[in-house]
């Protein structure tokens, strides 16, 4: 990422938390109870900003799983991965992996890796 783009993507993200906090608490908690995600974590998401969460896709598609077939057969458990890996400490880590091709490295820290190998697994039998 360039300078420009890391500059833009860090206003967006501070955007997104400014509006969140324009709310008050109740609509906090409502938007939250919508979402299915507590107060907390829905603030923690959305200071990650949009990007949050894109390299399951790409990490799904390395390891030959389709994710829109995974959304559609299993949508509750796609959208725990989605969630597990927007808040991430490893997301820079494994956007450099997948950029470089070394699944095998994003096997060593990815907390999602177990269910997509059950996901595997399931879309065989």
């Amino acid at each position: 990422m360039n300078l420009v783009a890391a500059i833009a993507n860090l206003r967006f993200r501070w955007a997104a938390v400014r509006e969140l906090n324009l709310l008050d608490a109740g609509e906090v908690d409502a938007l939250s109870r919508d979402v299915g995600l507590s107060t907390e974590r829905l603030k923690q998401m959305a200071s990650y900003g949009d990007a949050a969460g894109g390299e399951l896709p790409r990490l799904m598609r390395a390891l030959n799983l389709a994710p829109e077939r995974i959304e559609r057969r299993y949508g509750n458990v796609m959208r725990g991965m989605s969630i597990t890996c927007s808040i991430c400490a490893k997301t820079h880590h494994c956007r450099r992996d997948l950029d470089r091709g070394q699944t095998f490295a994003v096997r060593s820290y990815c907390p999602n890796l177990e269910i997509i190998e059950a996901l595997k697994s399931a879309t065989r039998a």
